[in-house]
């Protein structure tokens, strides 16, 4: 059956088009100033840049080694070393890890959580939307999770703000009042196309739009078979009635790498930068085999030196002009302050990454205390993204119960559950309960000196909870049910 086809002799039968284009008179200007505005933004550029060092596509892949000659620079066709440090993925991964690399525990009663694991959602829904939405907001600032209905189900895809321009409410800048997504394809003439989704709160609009002599076109999107597009549309298979429905808002929730949405390769791309010139240089002078330099006296600003150089490169010799000196300069590589250099720039990146620096764990004999400090900037930087957004995954999960209500019939509200992150140390798990190990032989030995309270809550436990449980325990092995006291 085809809704779309429905939906279009319903709208004919109306004045649907003509209505919808006034309501949405000069949509196209909003479009053309808020893409011209966006992509050459800062905050644009911000967001090319963290996906692209995650993909170890870094800035010095554009380097090239150039000379000036008569007709102009030329390209050196000495080896041009472009090596890559990629300490922003490493840095995100591990961010990315450490806040989701074990589940989050989301309590619930259990006709709640029947439904969402067995019908629903598997046990790692949760996570993998963490994941998801973490590593777009790390990579470019801000991530934003879109929900859609197919096939009468929920479904859920993060976007990066490399796609997404947020169009927010004058007075407070807080609510989204329109929200554009756009992304790039190649038409038969091999140019480039801005394919453009515009939502509100219950339609989505298509465009297109192409940059031809730094002008901006924007016009719809006609290969689409229903323009606009309703967030769902309900059909009722008794009566046949068709509609179109929106989710009153839009559907897109803004998750933020942190209150001012940067992204984390903003605070470590110099240094990163450093690193790579610092790396690639050191490997141009062994490959190059650089080992002097060439002074050139008394030679005229004129002469192109193209023809020597090149003769130098091709055999070591070449023809001097009259009365021209040569001097040669050694070049002695300093290797210490190479490897210097580069553990100062390692180092200030894991600094300013707020990072661990997997190299320095020395897990045969750390202690709580070293790994409190180890992991100190990365608690710190993982807090800001989870605190700054624990209301956004409550409101996930509060689109979801919605839906859950009307599919089952339930009431289901935020008060039925409660999410609790879970960190999770680099180290791995078998170095983990070697340290629980530890631990508990500590306790053993110092029985007699720290309370039971100390000791349980030591060992990772909720005291209380185990005296309760140790209770329940205690009267189970007497054979006594409860109630009967």
């Amino acid at each position: 059956m085809n809704f779309n086809k429905m939906i279009e002799d319903k709208r004919m039968l109306t004045d649907f088009y003509n209505v919808f284009d006034e309501e949405n008179l000069g949509i196209e200007e909003v479009i053309k100033r808020e893409m011209k505005s966006y992509l050459g933004s800062q905050k644009y550029k911000q967001a090319e840049e963290g996906i692209n060092y995650y993909n170890a596509e870094h800035d010095i892949k554009n380097r090239r080694i150039l000379f000036k000659t008569k007709q102009g620079w030329k390209e050196s066709s000495m080896k041009n070393y472009k090596i890559k440090s990629p300490y922003h993925k490493i840095l995100a991964d591990q961010k990315i890890s450490y806040i989701a690399g074990e589940n989050w525990e989301l309590k619930t009663d259990e006709a709640l959580k029947q439904i969402l694991e067995d019908n629903y959602f598997d046990t790692d829904f949760l996570n993998n939307i963490v994941q998801e939405v973490a590593l777009d907001a790390t990579n470019t600032g801000d991530s934003y999770l879109h929900y859609y209905l197919e096939d009468g189900k929920l479904n859920f895809i993060s976007y990066s703000n490399i796609e997404i321009i947020a169009i927010k409410d004058t007075k407070y800048n807080k609510n989204i009042e329109k929200l554009i997504r756009f992304y790039t394809v190649l038409d038969k003439n091999n140019e480039k196309v801005y394919k453009i989704e515009l939502w509100d709160k219950q339609y989505t609009t298509y465009f297109e739009m192409k940059i031809i002599n730094n002008e901006y076109i924007v016009k719809k999107d006609y290969t689409q078979e229903l323009n606009p597009m309703p967030h769902y549309i309900t059909y009722n298979n008794i009566t046949n009635e068709i509609d179109e429905k929106g989710f009153g808002v839009i559907p897109f929730i803004h998750f933020k790498n942190n209150r001012s949405s940067l992204s984390d390769l903003n605070y470590i791309k110099d240094f990163i930068d450093a690193l790579d010139i610092t790396e690639s240089d050191w490997s141009n002078l062994n490959e190059n085999q650089i080992t002097a330099a060439w002074l050139f006296k008394n030679i005229s600003p004129l002469q192109d030196i193209d023809e020597i150089l090149t003769g130098m490169n091709a055999n070591g010799g070449a023809k001097i002009p009259e009365g021209v000196e040569l001097e040669r300069i050694d070049i002695k590589l300093n290797h210490e302050s190479k490897v210097e250099r580069i553990k100062d720039l390692t180092s200030k990146i894991y600094e300013l990454g707020m990072g661990v620096n997997q190299s320095q764990l020395i897990t045969s004999n750390i202690s709580g205390i070293v790994l409190k400090l180890m992991y100190q900037g990365l608690d710190l930087k993982s807090d800001q993204f989870t605190k700054t957004n624990m209301q956004n995954f409550y409101k996930l999960y509060e689109i979801i119960l919605s839906h859950i209500n009307i599919l089952y019939k339930k009431n289901f509200s935020l008060k039925d559950l409660a999410i609790k992150p879970v960190k999770q140390l680099i180290i791995d798990k078998k170095e983990i309960e070697e340290i629980k190990k530890l631990k508990a032989e500590t306790m053993l030995i110092l029985d007699s000196m720290i309370s039971r309270q100390s000791q349980i809550e030591e060992l990772g436990f909720d005291y209380d909870q185990e005296m309760e449980r140790l209770d329940e325990e205690g009267i189970k092995d007497l054979g006594i049910e409860d109630g009967e006291f």
